[in-house]
């Protein structure tokens, strides 16, 4: 008590009230910030239209998205300002472009932004000659791929300003958000590209340790913390029980809230313990920062806002 008295009574009174109008000043910017959570599961797709297209895919990879979505609703919990899940039918690549659109023209800067995919995923030949390994990845909506350009155009659009995470429980997810700015020269550009996505890697993981490897970034107008099922050119396992990706940040998730240690766990802490419990499924998840993404973001608690 006596150290708090000698502390407010050098403090003049003006100084008393500005210091009371700067805490709620900061108070209020911190209530104004908000949070929105998109969550995309497709179990079912509309098969016979993309066997007339030449794309066939297995029923069984996706048995256990009801599992995920119901799994990830655990761990990202209810606090958000919209909370959208798109389902099946309802998860068409015109609903779920829309429906990104619309969070990002209701977003402010400092907001967070969520966005979880469980279902398929492909690659294509790549057409704007922006890919190092010459190809595109896709999100299979229920009736039409959505391209990873068109996030990224969505992401440059809306959210530079916002804290994003991306999470993808499908085949080929290494960077479904598009890791390489597109450049008009496509002639010698295109190894200006390459050269840009080599670098584009912020963290990768090490193989058989819990460490990080710290690469130079590509720097993206906005900023994108992102886990992926698998690298570009690989598939992802998925059960009855759920991705084994999303199965993992579950029970990670699980047991640590049990024991009163999810609050200890940073992105990177987190990355590693799920690489490492998931390692004999034979899957190397994805780990990426990408662009302005701050210290004090990648140490945050995980999916918190």
């Amino acid at each position: 008590m006596k150290c708090h008295y000698i502390l407010f009574k050098r403090i003049e009174p003006w100084n008393i009230s500005l210091l009371l109008l700067s805490l709620v000043f900061s108070s209020s910017l911190e209530a104004q910030k908000k949070s929105y959570l998109l969550m995309v599961g497709l179990e079912d797709i509309d098969y016979a239209a993309y066997q007339k297209k030449g794309k066939h895919y297995d029923p069984a990879a996706t048995i256990g998205v009801v599992n995920d979505l119901t799994n990830m609703k655990f761990v990202l919990g209810t606090n958000y300002s919209i909370s959208i899940t798109l389902k099946d039918k309802l998860a068409s690549r015109k609903s779920i472009l829309d429906t990104l659109r619309y969070i990002g023209r209701n977003v402010k800067a400092g907001d967070f932004f969520l966005f979880y995919f469980t279902g398929h995923g492909d690659t294509i030949k790549d057409r704007s000659l922006d890919e190092l390994q010459g190809y595109d990845q896709e999100l299979i909506a229920y009736d039409q791929p959505i391209v990873d350009d068109e996030l990224y155009r969505i992401f440059m659009q809306y959210f530079k300003e916002t804290e994003n995470v991306m999470i993808v429980d499908a085949c080929h997810s290494g960077s479904m958000y598009k890791i390489a700015r597109p450049f008009i020269d496509y002639g010698p550009g295109k190894m200006a590209v390459a050269s840009f996505e080599m670098k584009s890697t912020n963290k990768m993981m090490r193989s058989g340790s819990c460490s990080l490897n710290m690469q130079q970034y590509l720097d993206e107008p906005f900023s994108l913390l992102y886990l992926g099922a698998a690298p570009n050119d690989q598939p992802a396992l998925g059960q009855l029980s759920g991705g084994v990706l999303t199965r993992g940040i579950y029970l990670i998730n699980l047991r640590a809230k049990q024991s009163n240690r999810w609050q200890q766990y940073t992105y990177p802490k987190f990355t590693c313990e799920l690489k490492d419990l998931i390692r004999k499924s034979g899957q190397d998840i994805q780990y990426l920062e990408i662009g302005q993404v701050s210290t004090v973001t990648s140490n945050k608690i995980p999916f918190t806002h």
